[in-house]
């Protein structure tokens, strides 16, 4: 009876270990949690790459597919070149980059060429075989600031502070804060637009008791990427922007004793 019992314990390890033995199984997959695009105006390949063990009984089935949002996008079958199946797609992936010199992972990746601001999106890795499947999969999300630019304005109202940070062409929709000398400046007002190109242009408002010439330090706008620790930002040092207003108010009032000068001295000729 235990030798019995022996014999059915052995056969189903022996099922059960050749079971494992021969899965494709993936190894690594390579996919940014974000993307920046610094300058769209030169184009970039990015690589999202599938690493994965294969036993040589499964060679011979092995077929590597790419997914974007759930849709096939790339396949490629060992000895077979590779194909893009999407039409949409096939300026944006580079079907010649080879990942690997090994020929059953030599066109695994998937190569994007210059990435635009709509390919953030969930994408996943599949290895099938005729005994088995693995899948991984990653979210990335592209971080456009080829075109961005932040600036900060002040203004007074009413004998309060008003500070606006403007984050213009950028994506996604970031998350503005202030600080004064690190110390939170409290919002007044947020205003967000969705540009025709699908960027973001922001503006945070923020209200401080009056500055006055003695303030030193600086004024800095923080521009946050929701689900990334990717930050921007912007400094107004309070010192050169006290120099620019005085220069500018000293301008004005010679350009004032100018033209009332010269309209005195053109009166006696006339």
């Amino acid at each position: 009876m235990f030798a019995s019992r022996r014999f059915w314990w052995a056969a189903f390890l022996n099922i059960l270990l050749a079971t494992v033995i021969h899965c494709v199984k993936i190894t690594k997959i390579t996919i940014p949690e974000y993307y920046v695009i610094e300058d769209s105006e030169k184009p970039d390949t990015l690589v999202l790459d599938c690493e994965y063990e294969l036993q040589r009984s499964e060679e011979n089935g092995l077929v590597i597919k790419w997914t974007f949002e759930g849709e096939i996008i790339y396949q490629w079958i060992p000895h077979h070149k590779p194909h893009v199946l999407r039409a949409h797609m096939r300026d944006k992936v580079d079907a010649t980059y080879e990942a690997s010199t090994k020929p059953f992972h030599q066109y695994r990746a998937l190569a994007l060429i210059n990435p635009t601001w709509n390919s953030t999106g969930t994408y996943s890795c599949l290895a099938d075989t005729f005994e088995s499947t693995d899948r991984k999969s990653g979210f990335m999300q592209i971080i456009d600031k080829s075109k961005s630019s932040v600036e900060i304005c002040r203004n007074v109202v009413n004998e309060v502070e008003e500070i606006s940070c403007i984050a213009s062409h950028v994506y996604p929709q970031p998350v503005l804060n202030l600080t004064l000398n690190d110390e939170p400046i409290p919002k007044k007002a947020d205003k967000v637009h969705l540009r025709a190109d699908g960027l973001f242009d922001v503006t945070t408002v923020g209200a401080t008791p009056l500055l006055d010439a003695e303030t030193t330090g600086e004024i800095t706008c923080h521009v946050y990427f929701p689900k990334t620790n990717f930050t921007m930002e912007k400094i107004l040092s309070l010192s050169d922007a006290d120099e620019v207003y005085k220069t500018s108010k000293l301008l004005m009032i010679f350009t004032i004793m100018f033209c009332l000068i010269f309209n005195d001295f053109r009166s006696k000729f006339v």
